[in-house]
């Protein structure tokens, strides 16, 4: 047989060597530039899916803020020790479906998320306007009921204190109160009071409470509608006499060194006329200016306030800083118009102007009061106003009137 005609077998066929793989040290470099990032990423990751979880769990069933946050806190807490201990999260670890329970965290969040805006708020917002609109309508009805006993009582100040007074106390106020939300909701009491005629009449002839007042401790100026041009403080002090220590009032000339004393400066009337009751007051403006002058700064505990009217001559002059019957009058802050003229200065306040403010039977009035004691002079809020209502309407008004 020929030799060439039995090829001796050679090796089996085999697969051919793929290369090995590129170490090259750029590569190196590239994936460990990556890796710090990908690491932060899975911590972030680890650290978040859990408290983020929880909250809007949390959110599904309750809107209290705490629960929410000491959830999250915890989540936070459990989510610190699952990534920096290995072996308590390998225990936790699930053997089957691993990447089932993985992904569910994320796919119940989603949800949440879905169920959450498109569901759970818009029907909480709802609710809560609706709770709160009825909570306003019942407190309505008991004001109403309270202050309907008084009607033909002999003295209505006094029956009005003792039965509105519990009926304030328990009105509506705000979970979650603010500035904001507290002003709002003593707004939507003062209002609703007014509302009512026996408290209205209360509030007016006690205090000069009316339809206008803002109650934000501010006063609205004189033809103003927008409540955000009310910028000088004023405040509700006792309807003192003008013979009461600390009491000054000025009835100037309409004009002085031939130019309208509502042109001149507000300081200056003052310094130059002396007061109309240095007599009775014992006291001198003048002499007592020094000590005046250090409590016109801003938010001063004992501010220096001023109030302004005009005076027809056929009306009588009380001698109160305002009528007789009231027990409490408005009052501003003397710091804030003291660079102003008499007529900015007593438009700024809100003063009452008659129809016929050129009329020349018209007297111009000012008066100056500086407290002796923090908490005379009352920041003139409806929260103030809801708070003291039974005894400033029941106070004694004005003594000494002339």
């Amino acid at each position: 047989m020929n030799a060439s005609s039995n090829p001796i077998p050679g090796p089996p066929n085999r697969p051919p060597i793929a290369p090995p793989p590129n170490h090259s040290p750029s590569s190196r470099t590239s994936e460990t530039r990556h890796k710090w990032y990908l690491e932060l990423l899975e911590t972030c990751r680890a650290l978040a899916g859990l408290p983020v979880l929880v909250s809007l769990i949390l959110e599904a069933f309750t809107p209290d803020t705490k629960i929410i946050g000491t959830g999250a806190a915890i989540a936070v807490i459990i989510a610190l020790i699952l990534r920096f201990f290995p072996k308590v999260r390998h225990v936790l670890k699930p053997h089957k479906g691993y990447a089932f329970w993985t992904a569910l965290p994320w796919f119940l969040t989603a949800a949440l998320a879905v169920v959450l805006i498109f569901v759970v708020l818009p029907d909480r917002a709802v609710k809560q306007g609706s709770l709160l609109a009825n909570k306003w309508l019942k407190w309505q009805k008991d004001l109403e009921g309270a202050a309907g006993q008084c009607t033909k009582a002999k003295d209505r100040d006094k029956c009005l204190a003792e039965q509105l007074s519990p009926v304030i106390d328990n009105r509506p106020r705000p979970e979650r109160k603010s500035d904001a939300t507290g002003l709002a909701s003593d707004l939507m009491a003062g209002q609703l009071m007014l509302a009512n005629e026996n408290a209205r009449s209360a509030l007016n002839d006690r205090l000069g409470i009316r339809e206008k007042f803002l109650g934000s401790g501010r006063s609205e100026p004189v033809g103003q509608t927008n409540y955000t041009a009310a910028s000088v403080p004023e405040y509700l002090v006792p309807n003192l006499s003008d013979r009461s220590p600390n009491v000054w009032v000025w009835e100037p000339q309409q004009v002085q060194d031939q130019k309208p004393i509502m042109e001149q400066n507000l300081l200056d009337v003052l310094h130059t006329f002396p007061p109309a009751n240095t007599a009775v007051n014992h006291q001198d403006f003048e002499h007592n200016w020094n000590w005046l002058k250090d409590h016109l700064q801003a938010n001063d505990p004992r501010p220096i306030l001023v109030r302004f009217a005009l005076i027809p001559q056929t009306t009588h002059y009380s001698g109160c800083l305002g009528r007789p019957e009231a027990t409490r009058v408005f009052m501003s802050n003397l710091g804030e118009l003291a660079s102003k003229t008499v007529h900015d200065a007593a438009q700024s306040t809100g003063y009452v102007v008659p129809e016929k403010s050129d009329d020349p039977g018209l007297r111009l009035f000012i008066w100056v009061y500086a407290p002796t004691e923090e908490g005379q002079a009352v920041s003139a809020t409806w929260g103030n106003v809801l708070a003291n209502f039974g005894k400033w309407i029941t106070a004694e008004p004005c003594k000494n009137a002339n």
